[in-house]
């Protein structure tokens, strides 16, 4: 069942992807690849431990997901934090500007400045 919690889960997890992404492509277009996706077999080992961890609550205690509006304080909560820690990394994002990159560096770019 798709409820308003579950639902909401997915749209951030596509703004994220998609969000990430585009802005790969703005700032390091050269670098760009399938990996600029942000998604690997560790990370979707992890999105199945969420999805079984929110199906476990949402059976258990399903006042905690799912509340009289459609979704509970835990759920509005939680929405919270990810809009605030999505907010912080694009800021931070646009302020690294051509700087950043999803790739790990382990020296330093001739074209790479602070």
């Amino acid at each position: 069942m798709l409820t308003t919690p579950f639902i909401t889960f997915l749209a951030s997890l596509a703004f994220f992807h998609c969000s990430e992404f585009l802005l790969a492509y703005a700032f390091m277009r050269h670098e760009l690849s399938l990996s600029s996706w942000l998604v690997s077999k560790p990370y979707a080992v992890a999105m199945a431990f969420a999805l079984f961890e929110y199906w476990l609550e949402s059976w258990l205690l399903p006042g905690w997901k799912i509340g009289s509006g459609g979704m509970g304080y835990l759920a509005w909560s939680g929405l919270a934090l990810v809009l605030l820690g999505e907010g912080i990394r694009k800021l931070g994002m646009f302020t690294a500007g051509g700087n950043f990159t999803h790739n790990i560096r382990t020296e330093r770019h001739p074209a790479h400045s602070l």
